[in-house]
């Protein structure tokens, strides 16, 4: 059963992010929806981490919702992609930004998102 959840997740994820990046589209200049996925995304997982117990992190939906929804929602391969083509268009002050602002907040947004799982599930 596993499988099923992570899969509906998956398909869900993906969908969620494919309709923001239509939103997002229109930002030309900088790769605006795939930052935007992977730090809301980060700071999902780490909402969800900090919220689940020790038991439910073993849990069928803890895995649907994280490797499924939130692995599919993220996107790494689209990062890499698009901070290749920066590179090879010359934009480097793009790519910079772009790889900094991904890898600096990224950690931040989880570590963020634990904070508040932790604290949401301590008012319960």
């Amino acid at each position: 059963m596993y499988w099923l959840a992570i899969a509906f997740g998956g398909a869900t994820g993906t969908l969620v992010r494919w309709w923001i990046s239509v939103q997002l589209m229109h930002f030309n200049l900088f790769p605006l929806a795939t930052l935007f996925v992977n730090l809301l995304g980060a700071f999902f997982i780490g909402l969800v981490y900090g919220f689940a117990t020790n038991e439910q992190r073993g849990g069928i939906v803890y895995a649907g919702i994280t490797t499924g929804f939130l692995g599919a929602f993220t996107t790494m391969s689209a990062f890499g992609l698009e901070m290749w083509n920066l590179i090879l268009d010359k934009q480097w002050m793009t790519a910079f930004l772009y790889i900094s602002l991904s890898g600096a907040m990224g950690p931040w947004f989880a570590h963020l998102g634990v904070k508040f799982g932790e604290r949401w599930k301590a008012g319960l």
